[in-house]
């Protein structure tokens, strides 16, 4: 955020009251990228509280944000799917979503496939010189 001079030749180092479009034009870019509230409203050099009476006011405005921060994991998928000819995008993908099939795993257990069954340990109190425990 730069330093502005307000008419009285003082620092003026508040942040906006209230939206414009230069504002809105930043935000759009902060959530097309997934970013969050936070991290967007750094980048419009705006507060929190001023987004958040925004969308009290303008309701449509948080089913728009949302949607836009969806569009980074959209492109993801899309370039995953693009890519499914390449046998290893293909096979992280399965992985990824055919767990019980693809997913690596490691089963434990006894000697010859046979259920393994953990080692019970006991573990008895020690007794002090005087008798208790």
């Amino acid at each position: 955020m730069g330093w502005k001079i307000r008419k009285d030749g003082k620092f003026d180092t508040g942040r906006p009251a209230k939206m414009d479009e230069a504002i809105i034009d930043k935000l759009h870019n902060a959530f097309s990228l997934g970013c969050s509230d936070a991290e967007a409203c750094s980048y419009a050099e705006i507060s929190q509280a001023l987004l958040y009476k925004y969308q009290k006011e303008h309701p449509d405005f948080v089913e728009w944000k949302e949607a836009l921060k969806q569009k980074p994991i959209l492109k993801a998928k899309n370039t995953i799917a693009k890519n499914l000819d390449d046998p290893k995008i293909a096979l992280e993908y399965l992985k990824a979503k055919c767990k019980s099939e693809f997913g690596q795993r490691m089963e434990i257990t006894g000697a010859d496939g046979s259920a393994f069954t953990p080692p019970v340990i006991n573990i008895n109190p020690v007794k002090t010189k005087d008798g208790n425990n």
